[in-house]
């Protein structure tokens, strides 16, 4: 874990979102060449199945978990007509809906679960709330168990001695993030970092953009929007001081910013959110 900590800390940072999930029981499995725009994790309940991936092939038995991950070239397969029995979860995990948070690492595509009848457990139960919510509190629980799914996924395989990064970053591009994160309607521009990290300002930007895949002042401008997004959804503020909020001294500044990116005015947006509750 040398050198890993401040990516690890990315993660904390970053949104869960299910795509799908399911229990598959199975004679039979033949998924050949696959490329999935997320990521694949299979958990072995009963039985065995083969993964091949990056030209290699990996068995997973009882107990043990797939980690296969997004637009990866695979396939998932058995070897016998033995029944086998499969937990599985398709996930995003991003930050600021644009990063993924795992990108970083070479996880392994298979890992056994240190606790796998807890892990089972907290999956039929999130499958239990996600599926026939009966209260609030179900929903409420969907939530929760999907996180902490989450985080015995990622703990169990990062706890592995072979993970590592993929390749070795400087800690000031985690720093370029973290303020980025922390205050998007802050005045930051290239030069301004140039000058604080002590590098060249069209580096940062190149070198930004070859590890996060954007540019620091287009995810800027994505936190930015999605703020006021947040901002005009919940509260009854101006139009002029939630322009401040997200950076902008003038409001028609704001107004241009925010239709170019939307194709509504922010108070026009405001008063569809205000007829859809479900904006």
């Amino acid at each position: 874990m040398n050198g890993m900590q401040p990516w690890l800390q990315l993660i904390e940072k970053a949104s869960l979102r299910i795509l799908q999930h399911d229990l598959h029981r199975r004679t039979e499995l033949q998924q050949r060449e696959r490329v999935l725009p997320f990521y694949v994790v299979a958990f072995v309940r009963e039985g065995a199945c083969r993964l091949r991936i990056g030209g290699k092939d990996y068995c997973a038995r009882q107990g043990e978990a797939l980690f296969v991950p997004p637009n990866a070239l695979h396939d998932l397969v058995k070897d016998s007509d033995e029944p086998a029995a499969f937990l599985t979860w398709h996930f995003t995990l991003t930050i600021a809906d644009c990063i993924d948070a795992l990108q970083w690492f070479q996880l392994p595509p298979t890992f056994r679960l240190p606790e796998p009848e807890r892990f089972e457990a907290i999956f039929q139960r999130y499958r239990q709330c996600a599926e026939q919510p009966r209260s609030l509190a179900d929903s409420l629980s969907t939530g929760a168990k999907a996180q902490e799914l989450a985080a015995i996924l990622i703990e169990s395989a990062l706890a592995r001695p072979e993970v590592r990064l993929k390749a070795v970053y400087a800690d000031a591009f985690t720093a370029i993030l973290n303020e980025l994160l922390e205050a998007p309607e802050a005045r930051i521009d290239l030069a301004g970092l140039g000058e604080r990290y002590h590098m060249h300002p069209t580096y940062i930007s190149n070198q930004f953009k070859r590890i996060f895949s954007i540019t620091p002042m287009q995810l800027q401008l994505r936190l930015r929007l999605c703020k006021a997004k947040q901002l005009l959804e919940t509260e009854k503020r101006p139009i002029a001081e939630i322009a401040k909020l997200t950076g902008y001294e003038d409001a028609d500044d704001f107004s241009r910013f925010f239709k170019s990116k939307t194709g509504v005015s922010p108070l026009k947006y405001r008063n569809a959110c205000d007829q859809d509750p479900y904006c």
